[in-house]
């Protein structure tokens, strides 16, 4: 099974289609998913098509039937950590994971799919699935800033095909969805019409890792239990804040700017009762070893080892990358 899960996190604005896929995840974890799940269906269809990306066919009537949402393969992409809604006739809404301090989280597996992503300007978006027994059922909330004097939201039920890539970590839906002012609707205006989109999200980016003296460690993108940053566009342009924060008793914080004197940050890594650290400062002489490359930060330099169990510090030799979106 892979797994990709992030931190959860509260939005700052709920809608009736956020309540109903949070709805549909309570009744999913009480039992209601039914025999096997999303894994049920894939296992049903997944002779259909093997030359695709997942394994997973387009056969109709494969799955479900309860909802008039069917599971197939992925149709639509986008680049690894981002989520990107395409309405017809209408805007573009790109979100990035972890960037410009925005959030992103993620569960794919053969029994739910739960996506959420927030980014700048209150921009925000979920879509959950899961099988109730009797057919997919799946949800989706996207907010657009197409108007900055209204609060449009694009989701409801979705009807139509999802596709589902697991060990690529990608999610596609193409069908209908709502259309709707928030603030319309708080007035009394219910008026919502119905829209075609493309969603196609990608949880699918590469682990950052790091090493000392032949030890190596790797961390899952989105594992992490703050909010955070990751911008590398060249060495000029830095903004690195993140903390990757897993079961195992290992952690990697990064935090890496770029100011008026130059570079400024740190490098920890924790693992198993050991730490790790690294000053990387232009004022210091330590930045020597920081290179960016296509939204990849990596670092290699002089660490300062610790143990939780005292004892005197030792320098070691070691290199930490960070993969963020492009």
């Amino acid at each position: 099974m892979s797994r990709f899960r992030p931190f959860p996190h509260d939005r700052p604005r709920r809608s009736w289609a956020l309540v109903a896929g949070i709805a549909a995840l309570v009744l999913a974890g009480c039992g209601g998913g039914g025999d096997g799940g999303l894994g049920a269906a894939l296992d049903s269809i997944d002779d259909a098509n093997p030359g695709s990306a997942s394994g997973l066919g387009a056969d109709d009537g494969a799955f479900g039937g309860g909802g008039g949402l069917e599971l197939g393969p992925v149709t639509a992409t986008a680049d690894p950590g981002h989520a990107v809604v395409t309405v017809e006739d209408g805007p573009t809404i790109d979100l990035a994971a972890a960037r410009d301090g925005g959030r992103f989280y993620c569960i794919l597996d053969e029994d739910e799919i739960r996506f959420e992503v927030s980014g700048t300007e209150d921009r925000s978006m979920t879509l959950t699935a899961f099988d109730n027994g009797m057919g997919l059922n799946a949800n989706l909330t996207v907010d657009s800033d197409e108007d900055p004097d209204r609060w449009i939201q694009y989701g409801g039920a979705l009807e139509g095909t999802l596709g589902l890539d697991v060990e690529s970590g990608e999610v596609s839906y193409e069908g209908p969805a709502l259309r709707q002012d928030r603030y319309a609707m708080s007035d009394g205006d219910l008026d919502m019409p119905t829209v075609n989109v493309t969603v196609a999200i990608n949880c699918g980016l590469e682990h950052s890792t790091a090493e000392f003296d032949g030890e190596e460690f790797s961390f899952a993108p989105f594992e992490t239990d703050s909010s955070l940053s990751c911008l590398a566009t060249d060495e000029g342009d830095i903004d690195v804040d993140l903390a990757y924060q897993i079961p195992e008793r290992r952690r990697l914080n990064v935090d890496v700017r770029a100011d008026s004197g130059g570079i400024i940050g740190h490098a920890i890594v924790e693992s198993d009762g050991k730490k790790w650290r690294a000053l990387i400062s232009t004022t210091q002489g330590t930045d020597t070893g920081l290179s960016v490359d296509g939204g990849t930060l990596t670092y290699t330099g002089t660490f300062t080892q610790t143990s939780d169990s005292g004892g005197s510090e030792t320098e070691v030799e070691g290199t930490v990358t960070v993969h963020c979106p492009t």
